[in-house]
């Protein structure tokens, strides 16, 4: 079997697993204190077409992931236009980037009283499953945590402080747009794949930009 089959078949066994907990409706309990924030609003240029409303097997892309993420984390919004059905913003000005969004989300969560940490991600995480956002959410101590994912980190597939949510509002104020701005300034914690159970894998965890990560993925697909 070549090397792309056998990421295909991975791939697929990986999808059947995400398909069977999404389905599930013996749902545990969510993480105490632990939200999530699902950003949706992005340009989607490499991919061509809005990820957020791409279909995978007929669902929009964001709406799988809000499915998973809302088994893990309460309260759950969006930031972007409301594509999943739950609470929904916009960052300000609309398009400014995840940073933006995650200062947007944050200050929100803040006001219906939540105090605790966030699960940040974003809505181009395909094959992305419970025990993913279950194992940020409950990463012990209180700092960020991102997962390392072939040497690098995954801010927006991360468990956010609310401290470090905090210090993004200063980073977005000082003209910076780049979620790894906020990230020199934080003391996260790196979950590389040693320290994962092992219900969770690499593409549990990989976002994908463009056509061809999603074809590596072995993900069908089209616009929505």
């Amino acid at each position: 079997m070549t090397i792309h089959g056998q990421r295909q078949s991975v791939a697929m066994l990986v999808r059947a697993r995400h398909d069977c907990a999404v389905a599930s409706s013996a749902s545990p309990q969510a993480t105490p204190g632990t939200a999530g924030m699902l950003l949706t609003g992005g340009g989607s240029r490499r991919m061509g077409v809005t990820k957020a409303t791409m279909k995978i097997e007929g669902v929009p892309a964001a709406t799988r992931v809000m499915r998973v993420l809302s088994r893990v984390a309460d309260p759950v919004i969006e930031v972007g236009p409301g594509i999943t059905g739950v609470q929904s913003i916009w960052e300000e000005p609309r398009g400014a980037g995840p940073l933006a969004a995650m200062v947007a989300g944050g200050r929100y969560l803040r006001k219906l009283g939540h105090s605790g940490s966030v699960l940040v991600v974003a809505c181009d995480l395909p094959l992305v499953n419970e025990a993913a956002f279950r194992m940020l959410a409950d990463w012990p101590g209180t700092s960020s945590v991102a997962p390392i994912i072939e040497g690098v980190c995954n801010p927006l597939c991360a468990r956010w402080s609310t401290d470090d949510l905090a210090a993004a509002e200063h980073v977005l104020q000082e003209g910076f747009r780049s979620v790894h701005a906020l990230i020199e300034r934080c003391d996260m914690v790196f979950a590389d794949k040693g320290s994962w159970p092992h219900e969770v894998t690499d593409a549990h965890m990989t976002d994908a930009d463009t056509p061809y990560e999603m074809d590596c993925l072995g993900i069908s697909w089209c616009a929505g």
